[in-house]
Protein backbone atom coordinates (compact mmCIF):
# COMPACT_ATOMS: atom_id res chain seq x y z
CA UNK A 1 0.00 0.00 0.00
CA UNK A 2 0.85 3.44 -0.95
CA UNK A 3 2.14 5.36 2.51
CA UNK A 4 2.28 8.96 1.10
CA UNK A 5 0.11 11.37 2.64
CA UNK A 6 -1.02 13.24 0.05
CA UNK A 7 -1.88 10.45 -2.38
CA UNK A 8 -3.78 8.92 0.57
CA UNK A 9 -5.74 11.85 1.63
CA UNK A 10 -6.89 13.11 -1.91
CA UNK A 11 -10.41 11.80 -4.08
CA UNK A 12 -9.34 8.71 -6.78
CA UNK A 13 -11.61 8.21 -9.99
CA UNK A 14 -11.96 4.16 -8.81
CA UNK A 15 -14.86 3.21 -11.14
CA UNK A 16 -17.88 4.93 -13.46
CA UNK A 17 -21.10 4.71 -11.78
CA UNK A 18 -22.93 2.70 -13.98
CA UNK A 19 -20.48 -0.19 -13.46
CA UNK A 20 -22.05 -0.23 -9.79
CA UNK A 21 -25.61 -1.16 -10.04
CA UNK A 22 -28.05 -1.34 -6.68
CA UNK A 23 -27.24 -5.25 -5.53
CA UNK A 24 -23.83 -5.85 -6.88
CA UNK A 25 -20.06 -5.91 -5.67
CA UNK A 26 -16.98 -4.68 -7.47
CA UNK A 27 -13.51 -5.88 -7.10
CA UNK A 28 -10.89 -2.79 -7.17
CA UNK A 29 -7.35 -1.46 -6.36
CA UNK A 30 -6.33 1.72 -5.53
CA UNK A 31 -2.83 2.60 -4.22
CA UNK A 32 -1.52 -0.66 -3.48
CA UNK A 33 -5.22 -1.53 -1.70
CA UNK A 34 -7.52 -3.89 -2.68
CA UNK A 35 -11.00 -2.19 -2.59
CA UNK A 36 -14.78 -4.07 -2.29
CA UNK A 37 -17.23 -1.32 -3.88
CA UNK A 38 -20.84 -2.81 -3.57
CA UNK A 39 -24.23 -0.88 -3.83
CA UNK A 40 -26.65 -1.38 -0.48
CA UNK A 41 -29.57 -0.03 -2.69
CA UNK A 42 -29.31 3.59 -1.25
CA UNK A 43 -25.88 3.94 -1.69
CA UNK A 44 -22.68 3.08 -2.96
CA UNK A 45 -20.00 1.63 -0.48
CA UNK A 46 -16.20 1.23 -0.50
CA UNK A 47 -14.12 -0.99 2.13
CA UNK A 48 -11.17 -2.73 2.69
CA UNK A 49 -11.39 -6.33 0.30
CA UNK A 50 -10.74 -8.70 3.48
CA UNK A 51 -13.30 -9.80 5.93
CA UNK A 52 -11.79 -10.11 9.62
CA UNK A 53 -12.89 -13.03 10.52
CA UNK A 54 -10.39 -15.28 7.74
CA UNK A 55 -9.33 -12.42 5.75
CA UNK A 56 -11.96 -13.82 2.73
CA UNK A 57 -11.92 -11.17 -0.44
CA UNK A 58 -15.37 -9.88 0.33
CA UNK A 59 -15.75 -8.92 -3.38
CA UNK A 60 -16.32 -12.63 -4.36
CA UNK A 61 -19.49 -12.00 -1.30
CA UNK A 62 -22.95 -11.01 -2.33
CA UNK A 63 -25.35 -8.66 -1.01
CA UNK A 64 -28.63 -9.29 0.96
CA UNK A 65 -30.41 -6.80 1.66
CA UNK A 66 -28.82 -4.28 3.11
CA UNK A 67 -25.98 -6.27 3.95
CA UNK A 68 -22.15 -7.50 2.26
CA UNK A 69 -21.98 -11.54 2.92
CA UNK A 70 -18.61 -13.14 3.44
CA UNK A 71 -18.35 -16.15 0.69
CA UNK A 72 -16.46 -17.81 3.36
CA UNK A 73 -18.75 -18.34 6.38
CA UNK A 74 -21.55 -16.09 5.65
CA UNK A 75 -20.51 -13.32 8.30
CA UNK A 76 -22.97 -10.06 7.59
CA UNK A 77 -22.00 -7.28 7.41
CA UNK A 78 -23.83 -3.93 7.89
CA UNK A 79 -23.68 -0.19 5.61
CA UNK A 80 -20.95 0.91 8.80
CA UNK A 81 -18.85 -2.13 8.27
CA UNK A 82 -19.84 -3.75 11.50
CA UNK A 83 -20.44 -7.45 11.79
CA UNK A 84 -24.32 -7.93 12.23
CA UNK A 85 -24.62 -11.84 12.00
CA UNK A 86 -22.78 -14.60 12.43
CA UNK A 87 -24.54 -17.66 10.52
CA UNK A 88 -22.88 -20.29 12.81
CA UNK A 89 -23.94 -18.92 16.03
CA UNK A 90 -27.28 -16.60 14.64
CA UNK A 91 -28.88 -16.18 18.13
CA UNK A 92 -25.23 -14.45 19.76
CA UNK A 93 -24.21 -10.80 19.16
CA UNK A 94 -20.62 -10.65 16.68
CA UNK A 95 -17.83 -9.40 18.32
CA UNK A 96 -17.50 -5.86 18.49
CA UNK A 97 -14.22 -6.24 16.49
CA UNK A 98 -15.61 -7.42 13.77
CA UNK A 99 -15.93 -4.86 11.48
CA UNK A 100 -14.20 -3.88 8.28
CA UNK A 101 -12.32 -1.05 7.12
CA UNK A 102 -14.51 1.77 5.31
CA UNK A 103 -13.45 4.21 3.48
CA UNK A 104 -15.50 7.83 1.97
CA UNK A 105 -16.91 7.46 -1.24
CA UNK A 106 -18.64 9.94 -3.93
CA UNK A 107 -20.77 9.91 -6.78
CA UNK A 108 -19.85 12.55 -9.00
CA UNK A 109 -19.74 13.47 -12.66
CA UNK A 110 -21.18 10.09 -13.11
CA UNK A 111 -17.88 8.70 -11.79
CA UNK A 112 -17.28 6.88 -8.23
CA UNK A 113 -14.43 9.03 -6.31
CA UNK A 114 -12.92 7.43 -3.12
CA UNK A 115 -10.41 8.24 -0.41
CA UNK A 116 -8.44 5.77 1.42
CA UNK A 117 -7.43 8.49 4.83
CA UNK A 118 -8.68 11.70 5.17
CA UNK A 119 -9.51 14.03 2.56
CA UNK A 120 -7.87 17.59 3.15
CA UNK A 121 -10.27 18.97 0.23
CA UNK A 122 -13.61 18.64 -2.26
CA UNK A 123 -13.56 16.96 -5.21
CA UNK A 124 -12.41 19.21 -7.86
CA UNK A 125 -14.74 21.68 -9.74
CA UNK A 126 -15.49 20.23 -13.00
CA UNK A 127 -17.43 22.61 -14.64
CA UNK A 128 -16.95 21.80 -18.23
CA UNK A 129 -18.55 17.96 -17.57
CA UNK A 130 -22.07 19.20 -18.59
CA UNK A 131 -21.08 21.62 -21.17
CA UNK A 132 -22.68 19.91 -24.18
CA UNK A 133 -19.83 21.62 -26.02
CA UNK A 134 -16.95 19.42 -25.06
CA UNK A 135 -17.36 15.70 -25.33
CA UNK A 136 -16.20 12.66 -22.58
CA UNK A 137 -13.73 10.04 -23.38
CA UNK A 138 -13.69 7.21 -20.53
CA UNK A 139 -10.38 5.15 -20.93
CA UNK A 140 -7.91 3.12 -18.81
CA UNK A 141 -6.81 2.29 -16.35
CA UNK A 142 -3.12 2.20 -17.11
CA UNK A 143 -0.72 -0.10 -16.14
CA UNK A 144 2.91 0.68 -15.85
CA UNK A 145 5.65 -0.78 -13.70
CA UNK A 146 9.32 0.59 -13.27
CA UNK A 147 12.79 -0.65 -13.20
CA UNK A 148 15.08 0.23 -10.51
CA UNK A 149 18.65 0.08 -11.35
CA UNK A 150 21.39 -0.33 -8.91
CA UNK A 151 24.83 0.44 -9.38
CA UNK A 152 27.10 -1.11 -6.86
CA UNK A 153 30.58 1.11 -6.32
CA UNK A 154 33.33 -0.41 -4.70
CA UNK A 155 35.96 0.81 -3.30
CA UNK A 156 38.58 -0.48 -5.83
CA UNK A 157 37.44 0.68 -8.70
CA UNK A 158 38.62 3.43 -10.61
CA UNK A 159 38.72 4.88 -13.90
CA UNK A 160 41.07 3.69 -16.85
CA UNK A 161 41.42 4.11 -20.36
CA UNK A 162 40.81 0.81 -21.75
CA UNK A 163 38.18 -0.06 -24.40
CA UNK A 164 35.00 -1.88 -23.58
CA UNK A 165 35.21 -5.10 -26.25
CA UNK A 166 33.81 -4.67 -29.98
CA UNK A 167 33.07 -0.69 -28.52
CA UNK A 168 35.38 2.12 -30.48
CA UNK A 169 34.63 4.53 -27.58
CA UNK A 170 37.46 4.53 -24.91
CA UNK A 171 36.11 4.35 -21.41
Amino acid sequence: MVQDQILLNDWHVIARSQDLQPGTVLHKRLLGSNIVLWHNGDKVLAWQDVCPHRGARLSLGYVNKETLVCPYHGLAFNSQGKCVLVPANPEQSPPAQACVKTYQVQERYDLLWVCLGTPKQDIALFSEWYDPVYQKIFCGPYYCSTVKIVFQVSPKARCTTNKIKGSTKNW
